[in-house]
């Protein structure tokens, strides 16, 4: 099986370490080199660096043939979901779209037009958090060379594109995110930011951390939202159906618990349950798990399902006591 995925977003990420090492070739295409740099490494997965033309796509697609194309660009790279959709359907390849939570309901603004009309009947240093390639857009801003501080990725084009409409290196800030609501609230408090411009990126684009920050220190946040945003499924109904489509071989320990807590359990135990995405096990024996999916099952029919269905690769199921003499070791299930 050959797949393409396009993305190298949040979601496109967690695909690929999903997908990664595993008895398929994936070929993964991504708008810049800082997006190659942040993907995990695997044997079975190319990454290909540049934006891709319709005709471009098209010809790609052709000479690779993929079996299926996982579309997991940003929420407002819309024109790059117009020309992959297009190609799928003039090639019959089944296409698989992952999108995000956006807080659509939190949109301020419905364009760029309408934030330059605020911010030319405001005075005050603005923070923009939109990208590089809408800057051109700013020009417009009354002043904008001294009120513009603008956040970019740390790369080359980036930067050339801040340049480009004549910034000062002190008005630019190139750094790679995540970013937390302290360095959010840093750099509103050192340029003595009065507004911030930001996409709805969703939980995965610090759009929250951004909020935060500007709710603690009476900083208005201009948030611009998507006209037509696309339909698909989340990351985690999208590896759901990635599971159905491709082969994933599964890692399941069967554990046992002794009395129940981490005193009783061998260090191979623990180690199991800690790189484990998935455990299941009664709602005593899970309490003290953090940081995971839990499910609270313990009829072995029940968890046999469980396990079938899901799209985790590395799952833990505990058994209180010693699972030799128990239910956990019988044949008719495992």
């Amino acid at each position: 099986m050959k797949i393409a995925i396009f993305g190298g977003t949040t979601e496109g990420r967690k695909i690929i370490d999903y997908l990664g090492n595993e008895d398929i070739n994936v070929d993964v295409f991504v708008a810049t080199t800082q997006g190659k740099d942040v993907l995990e490494k695997y044997d079975n997965v190319q990454v290909l660096v540049g934006r891709k033309e319709e005709e471009e796509i098209k010809d790609i697609f052709i000479n690779n043939k993929y079996d299926l194309v996982v579309d997991a660009t940003h929420p407002y790279a819309l024109k790059v979901t117009e020309n992959i959709t297009h190609v799928c359907s003039l090639l019959n390849i089944e296409y698989l779209r992952i999108t995000r939570n956006i807080y659509e309901d939190k949109a301020t603004y419905n364009d760029y037009d309408e934030v330059i009309e605020f911010l030319n009947n405001h005075e005050g240093n603005v923070f923009i958090t939109t990208g590089s390639k809408e800057l051109s857009k700013y020009i417009k801003v009354n002043n904008y060379l001294d009120r513009l501080y603008v956040r970019v990725l740390p790369t080359v084009d980036a930067i050339n594109e801040c340049l480009k409409i004549g910034l000062k290196s002190s008005h630019i800030i190139a750094m790679q995110g995540p970013f937390s609501i302290d360095a959010n609230k840093c750099v509103l408090k050192d340029y003595n930011i009065k507004y911030m411009v930001s996409k709805l990126g969703g939980s995965a684009g610090g759009y929250l951390e951004k909020e935060e920050a500007c709710n603690s220190l009476g900083v208005k946040l201009l948030s611009i939202g998507i006209s037509n945003p696309t339909i698909g499924l989340s990351i985690d109904e999208g590896l759901k159906k990635l599971s159905s489509l491709v082969n994933i071989k599964k890692h399941i320990c069967i554990i046992g618990c002794g009395l129940g807590n981490k005193l009783s359990m061998t260090m191979d135990a623990i180690k199991a349950i800690d790189e484990a995405t998935l455990v299941i096990g009664s709602k005593r024996i899970t309490a003290g798990i953090n940081d995971k999916e839990i499910i609270n099952e313990f009829r072995e029919n029940k968890i046999k399902e469980i396990i079938n269905d899901t799209y985790h690769k590395n799952i833990c199921v505990l058994f209180s006591g010693d699972v030799g003499f128990y239910s956990g070791a019988k044949p008719s299930w495992i």
